[in-house]
This record gives C-alpha cells, structure tokens and sequence, in this order.
C-alpha cells in the first residue's frame, strides 16, 4: 500500500517474471548479492533506492549501503526482502 507517496512491503516490487531468469538475476541470486539485487529491482522497476527500501521494509539509508556495497544482505529474512 502506498503511504505518503511511498511503496511498502504490501507493495511488493513488480518485477516482471521474465526478468528473474535473466543471467544478470541469476548471478546475483547465486552470489546472494543484495547490492547486485536493488540495481536488478531499479532497472525493471523504476523504483528509487527509498521506493525499494520502502517494499523491503528497511529504511533507505540500509538500501543505500547494500546498493553501494558497504553493507551486505546475508539474513536469510533480510535477503528474501530483497529479492
């Protein structure tokens, strides 16, 4: 659900299903790369960082750390947001 302009967790992403067996998704799943995951979920979503952060109930600062590699999604919960 939206609130104040921003995608929740209720939301999900909206990543077209044919765009999961794409070897950019596969790697990235494979290497449990939450960085590599957001920039997949931007690109065929057009979701900002906060919009992502939003419907994988983390804040946008940790989505900003995990896009940007100083912060690694390892938590099997934490990863499935993700992906």
């Amino acid at each position: 659900m939206y609130r104040g302009g921003m995608t929740t967790a209720a939301d999900g992403i909206g990543v077209p299903d044919w765009a999961w067996h794409s070897e950019v998704a596969r790697a990235a799943l494979r290497a449990r790369d939450g960085g590599a995951l957001f920039r997949f979920a931007q690109a065929h979503t057009g979701l900002s960082q906060g919009g992502l952060a939003g419907a994988t109930g983390i804040s946008q600062g940790r989505g900003n750390e995990v896009v940007n590699g100083r912060r690694s999604v390892t938590a099997p919960p934490g990863f499935e947001g993700v992906a």
